[in-house]
């Protein structure tokens, strides 16, 4: 999947192999750079999710994406790194 998204995707293996654990649904979805939010916010709606871990490039990007949640109605922690 790698190989259709990324230009020259490097492969890097750990042994034993780790698979992601039966529980966790994982999926790629391409969409514009400003449009990523707004998506986001849909997909939570959408699925129900209760839980999530997400990953932000940047600060801004956490803070953007923890005060749409907030707005929302949902309960929101941070962590920049």
């Amino acid at each position: 999947m790698a190989a259709t998204i990324l230009r020259s995707p490097v492969n890097i293996s750990v042994s034993p192999p780790i698979a992601t654990a039966s529980k966790i649904k994982q999926w790629v979805v391409t969409v514009d750079k400003r449009n990523k939010p707004d998506l986001f916010m849909h997909l939570v709606a959408e699925n129900k999710w209760e839980h999530a871990l997400v990953f932000v490039k940047t600060r801004n990007g956490v803070d953007y994406l923890a005060a749409m949640l907030d707005e929302a109605g949902y309960a929101v922690d941070t962590i920049h790194g």
